[in-house]
């Protein structure tokens, strides 16, 4: 029959942030379920279930070849679970994709959100520093051991390692050592 709907196929299960989502196929169905190999129209890929307030990126629309259009480059730059794609062209019934999740990509930097340059007396403990592991997209990367280690000027850590939580975060109490002078963690 006549093209009436698109379809996605199978869908990755877990896509890693700002990294290519592997090829996305949307096919068009006549009513009855069967591919209709004659369709050659433009088909548009968007956003539809949200959880990161993601932007997806890539080429959004492309020509179905055979009935079927692929995407081969498209990414999403914030971790989330449950999002999901819809597909779009004149004419047909839209389709969207099975629910899949975005992973925070590879650790490209443990940076310091609060607690960095305080100023006590020796011996004193000083409000808690606050460390983030993260993404070159700023996703905060969770389940991850950080060592922690006194680098100069003594003293003692609340804990020599510590888990990052949800957003990347792992926070650490500081006793001074009892010498005055520039102290440091590592």
């Amino acid at each position: 029959g006549d093209a009436a709907r698109l379809v996605f196929g199978p869908m990755v299960s877990t896509a890693d942030a700002g990294i290519g989502m592997g090829s996305v196929l949307v096919t068009a169905q006549d009513a009855v379920g069967n591919a209709v190999t004659s369709y050659t129209g433009a088909v548009t890929v968007a956003i539809g279930n949200n959880p990161g307030a993601s932007t997806l990126s890539g080429t959004l629309t492309r020509p179905a070849v055979a009935g079927v259009a692929t995407f081969n480059d498209l990414s999403l730059n914030k971790k989330g679970s449950s999002y999901t794609l819809t597909a779009s062209a004149t004419g047909l019934t839209s389709g969207t994709s099975a629910a899949f999740n975005v992973a925070a990509g590879p650790a490209t930097g443990l940076i310091i959100v609060s607690g960095d340059g305080q100023t006590a007396a020796a011996g004193a403990t000083l409000t808690d520093i606050v460390l983030r592991l993260r993404d070159a997209l700023g996703n905060g990367i969770n389940d991850v051991t950080i060592s922690l280690a006194v680098a100069s000027g003594g003293g003692s850590l609340g804990a020599s390692s510590a888990v990052t939580d949800a957003d990347g975060r792992v926070t650490v109490s500081w006793t001074l050592g009892g010498t005055s002078g520039t102290q440091s963690i590592t």
